[in-house]
């Protein structure tokens, strides 16, 4: 197997198991996504420019899932104060716990089915960071 097609295989098994672990927590990928964005900025808000720019998801309508994450109960929108034009997010008390809880279930799975020593995952990043190069 070409090792493009290897990863992408590799890429698509893992986000299926990690799917099946945060669809218990009633959140999708890409918000799980934006939820981490802001739990690595908490207590601090974040723009949407700023999380739009963190996302690893060129495709993903980040507008929406904060929509979707506020109608959870998950996330606070407000307009910036020094900015109308700007809109903040920050989490709540909820989304905090949600993520929190996401994020360990996320690192048990990959203790579960990620069977390489420390200094096996170290060099498969290396790796795998040569081979992205500049992307």
């Amino acid at each position: 197997m070409e090792l493009s097609n290897h990863v992408l295989s590799l890429a698509g098994w893992l986000q299926k198991k990690q799917l099946a672990v945060l669809k218990k927590r009633s959140i999708s990928f890409q918000q799980y996504t934006v939820l981490s964005i802001l739990k690595s900025l908490h207590p601090k808000k974040a723009s949407v420019k700023i999380i739009k720019e963190q996302m690893r998801h060129d495709n993903s309508n980040v507008s929406r899932l904060i929509e979707t994450l506020k109608l959870k109960g998950l996330v606070i929108r407000e307009t910036n104060k020094n900015d109308r034009r700007a809109v903040d997010v920050s989490l709540t008390t909820r989304g905090l716990k949600i993520i929190k809880a996401a994020i360990k279930d996320i690192g048990q799975l990959n203790k579960t089915i990620i069977k390489t020593t420390p200094i096996e995952t170290k060099h498969i990043n290396k790796l795998l960071n040569e081979v992205q190069g500049d992307a």
